[in-house]
């Protein structure tokens, strides 16, 4: 807070009080004043130059402003009206007086006017409506905004398209958006909606491992059964070969 105390100073000798704060943000100037006053016992209760000294310095303001725009939602339908905003924000620290904001109608928007609102005070915005394109004046407070909100009308003869990326029109020309004449509707068709899928259970995976097991070991089996019926006959073929019972027997 204040200072008011007392000090000893020796002769050709000095005290120095330093002072730390925060300046508020609408700060434009900071003047401090200080007074000293002679001991009673002094012979000269005068002060050389002076028993008071008043210091003041300029403020110099820092903020940081943002530029959001956002598009309403929706088609841009020929002859209809649509709705855009841009939005000013300070970050601070310092109020942010006499902030120009320009914005140039979009070439393809007719019938242009806008309006301007402003959150915590100080803010204000010295150009509360107006049309075509936004060039005006505006105090935003640190951590306020002011919020300008543009409403035009599309131009007639145009196809209607979904804004799907919420971009304003000064970003996303409407011959993009809005071309002449409709090949055979003027709106998408609907897309078909995707098959449901069943998410696939336990039991249904238990199932699959257990049958895919079953078919290993059937077919382990018949090659085992194969193998051993081969076997017995090359044996009885070669019994019969050493006995010459079979000599010029046909075998099949």
């Amino acid at each position: 807070g204040d200072i008011r105390t007392r000090a000893d100073i020796a002769a050709r000798g000095r005290v120095v009080y330093t002072i730390t704060g925060i300046t508020p943000p609408d700060a434009l100037s900071i003047s401090a004043t200080a007074t000293v006053r002679s001991p009673r016992r002094a012979l000269d209760r005068g002060c050389q130059p002076g028993c008071r000294a008043t210091e003041t310095s300029t403020a110099r303001p820092r903020f940081t402003l943002h530029v959001v725009r956002t598009l309403d939602p929706g088609p841009l339908v020929p002859g209809a009206r649509v709705t855009y905003a841009l939005t000013v924000r300070n970050g601070g620290p310092s109020d942010a007086f006499g902030a120009r904001v320009a914005g140039p109608k979009p070439r393809r928007l007719r019938s242009v006017t806008w309006t301007c609102r402003a959150t915590a005070m100080p803010s204000r915005c010295l150009g509360t409506a107006g049309t075509g394109g936004i060039d005006t004046i505006a105090d935003i407070a640190a951590g306020g905004s002011v919020t300008y909100t543009v409403t035009g009308t599309v131009p007639q003869g145009r196809a209607s398209t979904a804004v799907r990326d919420a971009r304003p029109p000064e970003l996303t020309p409407l011959r993009r958006a809005a071309r002449s004449g409709c090949a055979r509707q003027c709106s998408p068709p609907a897309a078909e909606p995707p098959l449901p899928s069943r998410p696939v259970s336990g039991e249904d995976y238990v199932l699959d491992v257990a049958a895919g097991l079953w078919i290993l070991l059937f077919g382990a089996l018949f090659l085992l059964i194969r193998s051993t019926r081969r076997k017995a006959a090359a044996r009885r073929c070669a019994e019969l070969g050493s006995t010459g019972n079979g000599s010029g027997a046909r075998i099949v």
